[in-house]
């Protein structure tokens, strides 16, 4: 009798690969948390730009109306952050 032929080991090594392509594959999920302070962060940036806009819109007028001086914008400004100097 001849002997018998050994089953090749394909499928197991094809199953292992299988494996490790999906968990490749898995996309990480941010936690709540992070999604949440991504979210808050972004809403900040877009507000804090559209109220510099609007902040500097209200000194032109106060300048063109002749309410206030550019020097005296200047001076408030730097009265409310004394970092801030030109």
């Amino acid at each position: 009798m001849p002997p018998k032929k050994k089953k090749s080991r394909r499928q197991s090594g094809h199953r292992a690969a299988a494996r490790k392509w999906s968990r490749s594959k898995r996309p990480r999920s941010a936690s709540p948390a992070t999604t949440h302070l991504n979210e808050l962060t972004e809403k900040v940036d877009i507000m804090s730009s559209e109220l510099a806009a609007r902040l500097a819109a209200v000194e032109h007028l106060l300048v063109d109306k002749q309410v206030c001086s550019r020097d005296e914008l200047i001076r408030s400004r730097q009265f409310i952050d004394p970092r801030q100097s030109e």
